[in-house]
């Protein structure tokens, strides 16, 4: 916002689509510029902002085929998890296929979340990003008959690895956002 000659990053909200049934905010991130008007009302006036990206709040986006495709390999691991249950059927497998089956679970939400709060698919990073994060799943879900056996090492590195991308993918996808960097 400009006043006196100070410029202050702020977040512009708008009410589009102006229909009966589907009002929808929208962000903006940018230089706000305050000009005089008729009947000395100010007008906001926002400068284009080269990392900006349009966050639509209480609207929805289609689902790409790239999200499509990272569940599938969700989906892929968690039936992996009734192999493992089938091959102990005792209280102790259980308790090991319901572990698998929690982390797994929770990297699946935690990426189900951040992929309907933000577009993931805006650039070649956020895709790469998304596709290395399907790969370590896929090695998890390849690991996951045998998490508490030969293959444990593999499992635990490679959901370290889905972890930390899910980390690197909000930084990236958030990077133009002064909410979350100041």
């Amino acid at each position: 916002m400009r006043l006196d000659g100070v410029s202050v990053p702020v977040r512009v909200w708008k009410l589009s689509g102006r229909t009966h049934s589907s009002n929808h905010l929208t962000a903006n991130w940018g230089q706000v510029n305050v000009l005089p008007s008729e009947r000395g009302r100010m007008t906001l006036m926002s400068a284009p902002d080269e990392h900006s990206h349009n966050r639509v709040v209480g609207g929805s986006h289609a689902v790409t085929p790239l999200e499509l495709f990272f569940d599938l390999v969700f989906v892929f691991a968690l039936t992996q998890v009734t192999t493992l249950l089938a091959d102990d059927l005792t209280w102790l497998g259980m308790l090991r296929g319901f572990v698998v089956l929690a982390v797994i679970w929770w990297a699946w939400v935690g990426y189900s979340w951040l992929t309907n709060s933000v577009r993931i698919d805006d650039d070649v990073v956020s895709r790469l990003v998304i596709m290395m994060a399907m790969l370590a799943m896929l090695v998890v879900g390849l690991a996951a008959p045998a998490a508490f056996g030969e293959y444990a090492l593999l499992f635990g590195a490679a959901y370290f690895v889905v972890r930390v991308l899910h980390v690197l993918l909000y930084v990236v996808a958030t990077r133009g956002d002064s909410d979350v960097f100041g």
